[in-house]
């Protein structure tokens, strides 16, 4: 029989390999008699996008079956029923109330990502690598590492992404990172290779190098100041001895000048160098004083130059004008 006209048919099982039908409706409306009906007693080889399986999934849809019910009906006709390479025309189509899941629930797919989570240290889920579309519609690849930091979105890679010690050495090329691309200031050579004494700071946060050019000024204006001055000695020195006694008295007595540690002697004139006796015998001295007032750098004395205590001293008028003496 090739057709099959009837009001009723009433039926424990139809096996058939093909059924053709406009609408197909439970009894009473029983949405659990229409997953039966469709999983059950079915027993198709074959579905194809224009099949009555597929039509009367749209009636059911239609007319009575609850989201609940078809997300269950979908499950038992379509992922229990069929495999891949029984779907040979159309396309799966994916809304945000449906999902393709892995075995182990870890992969999810539904109309808008794809997310593949992981665990952290503490066996918490979380979303690894999302690849879908943003709040925006807009096409985005999304890492996250295990303590829920991201590291990768749209826009590049994140800070966080870049771990210490992730990037050393050889690993950056010369010249490739500019010095305003780093959040610190850096100290950069003179123009002899060094550092320059004045990018330097010393512990207090100042800069020691305006500390120590400011410190070196001020010496060497010190220094400058000293040598200006000069700083003189006279010192009257004997060959024989500084006591004599009985009037055994034979010597040479000199006077030399320094100019710091150096002796200027020589470029003093000997007009500028007198003698003077201090002796008991003030007449006497007197006497001594003036055959002795100029003109010697040294002087040789006898017994006749000493007259009971004798100290002699040396006066010279120095190069600035100063008169210093010795004995």
């Amino acid at each position: 029989m090739k057709y099959l006209e009837a009001n009723l048919i009433t039926t424990s099982e139809i096996d058939t390999d093909i059924l053709v039908a406009d609408i197909i409706r439970g009894k009473d409306g029983d949405s659990e008699y229409y997953m039966n009906l469709l999983t059950g007693a079915l027993n198709m080889s074959t579905i194809t996008a224009d099949s009555a399986f597929i039509n009367s999934v749209s009636s059911l849809i239609s007319e009575s079956m609850t989201s609940v019910t078809f997300d269950q009906y979908v499950y038992n006709a379509v992922a229990n029923k069929i495999s891949v390479g029984d779907l040979t025309v159309g396309d799966i189509v994916l809304n945000n109330n449906m999902r393709i899941l892995s075995d182990n629930g870890m992969m999810i797919m539904n109309g808008t990502a794809l997310q593949i989570y992981g665990e952290d240290s503490n066996g918490d889920p979380y979303v690894g690598i999302q690849l879908g579309y943003d709040t925006s519609s807009n096409p985005s690849l999304i890492l996250r590492n295990e303590e829920g930091a991201t590291i990768l979105t749209p826009n590049g890679i994140t800070s966080d992404a870049i771990a210490d010690g992730l990037i050393i050495n050889d690993m950056i090329h010369d010249n490739t990172i500019s010095k305003g691309k780093l959040g610190f200031d850096i100290i950069e050579a003179n123009e002899y290779g060094g550092v320059d004494i004045t990018q330097i700071y010393d512990g207090s946060g100042n800069l020691w190098g305006v500390q120590y050019t400011s410190f070196k000024n001020s010496t060497e204006a010190s220094l400058e100041e000293i040598e200006n001055t000069k700083m003189y000695r006279v010192v009257v020195e004997s060959d024989n001895g500084n006591i004599f006694k009985n009037g055994n008295v034979s010597c040479t007595l000199s006077c030399r000048v320094y100019s710091w540690d150096e002796e200027i002697t020589d470029d003093i004139n000997a007009v500028y160098f007198t003698w003077t006796r201090k002796s008991n015998n003030s007449n006497d001295d007197a006497q001594w004083n003036l055959n002795h007032s100029g003109g010697r750098k040294s002087i040789t004395l006898t017994p006749s130059d000493v007259y009971g205590r004798s100290v002699f001293y040396c006066t010279v008028t120095l190069p600035d004008g100063t008169v210093q003496s010795s004995g």
